[in-house]
């Protein structure tokens, strides 16, 4: 049995996506510290003029608070401004819709407003658009009861 443990990332790069294919299980591992400057609530994007970071802006983060117990800002100016730069950066991609329904169809399937469950949601849309979650049984580390 193949077994891959990790933080939700929101939107995990390709490499995370070839771990998911490969595991019987993959564990979501958000019961440990939120690390400022992680890939939990950014992903780096190419746009014309550089490198730019699509990052979902945090509520009030304090330090050794746990993945899980983060929360987002409500969708307001950051919304649009995230819909402008994925325009920017996937505008002449093959797959420019399909992209930008994905983005769109995670953020507004979340009443709830948890960094975590937001994150987990890009991960499970992209498995699910790449057609590999079928193989693959997702697990909540904290359903697992392991301390420490």
């Amino acid at each position: 049995m193949r077994v891959v443990i990790s933080q939700s990332m929101f939107f995990p790069w390709v490499g995370m996506l070839e771990q998911i294919r490969l595991a019987d299980v993959f564990v979501h591992y958000d019961d440990v510290a939120f690390s400022k400057g992680s890939y939990s609530n950014r992903v780096q994007l190419k746009v014309a003029s550089g490198v730019r970071w699509l990052t979902l802006p945090l509520k009030n983060v304090h330090m050794g608070q746990k993945i899980d117990e983060v929360l987002i800002q409500p969708p307001g100016n950051w919304s649009g401004k995230h819909r402008h730069l994925l325009q920017e950066s996937l505008a002449s991609a093959t797959f420019f819709q399909d992209a930008l329904d994905l983005y769109e169809s995670v953020l507004g399937a979340h009443s709830n407003d948890r960094l975590s469950d937001i994150a987990r949601s890009s991960t499970l849309a992209l498995a699910s658009y790449f057609n590999i979650q079928r193989q693959v049984q997702f697990v909540d580390s904290r359903v697992l009861c392991v301390a420490g």
